[in-house]
Formats: structure tokens, sequence, C-alpha cells
């Protein structure tokens, strides 16, 4: 039985929210494996919603590709070699890490230019802040490119929750963040102990 629905989106601004982003105006980007949702939020509520069909999936595509690697080994590249902003990369390999590094820059670069202009398409209001999530922001120089792109107005959620480490995962900490919020809004509990498993 569906008893609620909820947008990821809402769960990236359960997943960073705070006392003063519930008083501003601003954005999240959440760039996923196979789309980036940019969303607008006035004061905690989602207003805008954009999804572009563009994600961390193209990047493996891009590796893939260029290198002529499987995907499995484009993805494997991409998490342990990788450097998102092409000028850190190390140069001392037969595939250099500046040379894969330049591929992937080009692609998250990209992919952060649309959202900015996706952010100008929902709203015209001044935005205070612009906060970006996804398994991609976890790529070693992602916040430089970001920072080349948005200036200092935007910056890299970092999910230090134990056990979910990785900003992969922020959509569903914070789905179950909102979740809690509503129980707790309507006097409810819920548990998946019982109470006598608690106290052991």
């Amino acid at each position: 039985e569906v008893v609620d629905i909820a947008f990821g989106t809402t769960g990236d601004y359960f997943a960073v929210r705070n006392d003063s982003l519930d008083n501003q105006v601003g954005a999240i980007i959440n760039i996923g494996e196979d789309t980036t949702n940019v969303s607008v939020y006035n004061k905690g509520i989602m207003i805008k919603n954009s999804v572009i069909n563009v994600g961390s999936y193209y990047v493996d595509h891009d590796l893939s590709y260029i290198y002529n690697i499987s995907m499995e080994d484009a993805r494997a590249l991409k998490e342990n070699f990788v450097i998102a902003a092409s000028r850190y990369a190390d140069t001392k390999y037969n595939v250099t890490q500046l040379d894969v590094s330049k591929v992937v820059e080009a692609r998250i670069e990209e992919i952060l230019k649309v959202s900015k202009k996706e952010i100008k398409n929902l709203t015209n209001r001044k935005i205070s802040y612009i906060i970006v999530v996804g398994g991609l922001s976890e790529i070693a120089g992602f916040s430089y490119v970001l920072d080349s792109v948005f200036g200092n107005l935007a910056y890299v959620y970092n999910n230090n929750k134990i056990g979910i480490r990785n900003n992969s995962y922020t959509s569903v900490f914070g789905l179950l963040k909102y979740f809690d919020n509503k129980l707790t809004l309507r006097d409810t509990e819920c548990n998946m102990f019982e109470l006598e498993d608690l106290k052991k």
C-alpha cells in the first residue's frame, strides 16, 4: 500500500537543510546516473524543478568511447584515477591522468553550465546558495570546476553521516530525514526495532 510519494529533490534539500537555508532562495543540483536535477527553493519550499537528460553515465561513456575500453573499466577509471580539474592531474602514466581528466572535466563543465542556465530559466530571484550533490561530485577536484562555473556561490555538499559517507546517497538520506520530520509533526513514531530490542 502506497502511503506517500516524495521527489528525490525533496530528499536532497532535507539532507543539506539548516536554519540558514530555510530563510533563503537557492538551488540544489543533483548530478545523478542518467539525469541531473536542478531545483530552486524559496525558504525551504521547492518552487521550480528541471531535469536535464545528462548525468555521470555520460562521463563513463565518454571515457569508454575515447579510450576504447568497457563501460565497467571506464567507471573504475573515473572513480579511482580521474581528477575533475585537469590542471591538478598527474602526468606520469601511459594514459595520463591529465588526458583522462580533461575528458571528464569537459563533461562536468558542460553539465554545470547547462545547470546554471536552467537555474536562470527557473527563477529571476537572487540566488543565495547553490549546493551540488550526487556521486559525480565525489570526484577529486570537482569543487575547482564548480568554482570556475559558479564562483564562490556554489559548493559541494559533504555527506559525512556514518554509514553513508558518499554524495551518491544524498536523496535517500534526505528522504529518511523528511519522513522522520513528517512523523514528528504528526506526533507519530516509527521504528524498525521493538522497544525490547532497543533496550538490549
